[in-house]
C-alpha cells in the first residue's frame, strides 16, 4: 500500500509539475505581459494628462509669437515702402534737374508706422516735406509727376524762396501725404 500511495503521490507531483509547466507559467507571463501593458497605457495618460494642462499656457505663448511676428513684419513693410518712395521721390526729382536737400517724415508718424501691426486692408500713410534746389520748370514737372503718382494723395503745403540773385537756385518746399505700398506702380 505504501507503494501504491508512493506511486500516487508521484504521479501527483509529475502532474503538478506538468500544469505548472504547461498551463500555470504560460498564464504567469501574460498576466506579466497585461501589466506591462496597463502600466505603459497608465504613463502614456500621464504625459497626456500633463500635455493637456500646459495646452493653454502653449496656446498663450503661440499667441504672443503670431502677435510678434505680425508686429515685426508690419515695421518691416513699412520701412521697406518707405525707402522705396525715398528712393522713387530723389529719383522724380534728379529727372526734372532738381536737388532734394532736405527730406522731412515727422517723427511722430514714423514712430506710431513702427509701433502699429500693419492690417492687409488698412492702407498706411505717411506726410512727406521735400526741400528741393532747381529751377521753376523743373520744380512744376516735379510737382506734376508727383500729382499722377499712385503713391500721392493730396499737397499740405507748398513755399517757394528765392532771392534777388539771378545765378542762385530757387528754393523750394513742398509737403504731401503718400500712401505707402503703391510706389512699385510707378515708371
Amino acid at each position: 500500500m505504501r507503494a501504491r500511495v508512493a506511486a500516487y503521490v508521484c504521479v501527483g507531483m509529475v502532474l503538478l509539475c506538468l500544469w505548472a509547466i504547461l498551463v500555470y507559467r504560460p498564464l504567469d507571463r501574460e498576466h506579466g505581459q497585461v501589466l506591462q501593458q496597463v502600466a505603459d497605457v497608465e504613463a502614456q495618460l500621464t504625459d497626456i494628462n500633463r500635455t493637456l494642462a500646459r495646452l493653454p499656457e502653449f496656446l498663450a505663448v503661440s499667441s504672443q509669437l503670431e502677435e510678434s511676428r505680425l508686429h515685426l513684419q508690419s515695421s518691416l513693410y513699412a520701412k521697406r515702402d518707405i525707402l522705396k518712395l525715398l528712393e522713387r521721390i530723389t529719383d522724380q526729382a534728379e529727372e526734372h534737374g532738381l536737388t532734394l536737400t532736405e527730406i522731412i517724415p515727422p517723427v511722430n508718424e514714423l514712430l506710431e508706422l513702427n509701433r502699429i501691426v500693419a492690417q492687409p486692408d488698412e492702407p498706411q500713410f505717411l506726410n512727406l516735406v521735400l526741400r528741393l534746389n532747381g529751377s521753376y520748370r523743373g520744380f512744376g514737372r516735379f510737382v506734376g509727376g508727383l500729382e499722377s503718382a499712385p503713391y500721392f494723395r493730396g499737397i499740405n503745403s507748398c513755399q517757394i524762396v528765392s532771392s534777388r540773385d539771378v545765378n542762385r537756385k530757387v528754393t523750394f518746399s513742398v509737403g504731401f501725404r503718400a500712401l505707402l505700398g503703391n510706389v512699385e506702380a510707378t515708371t
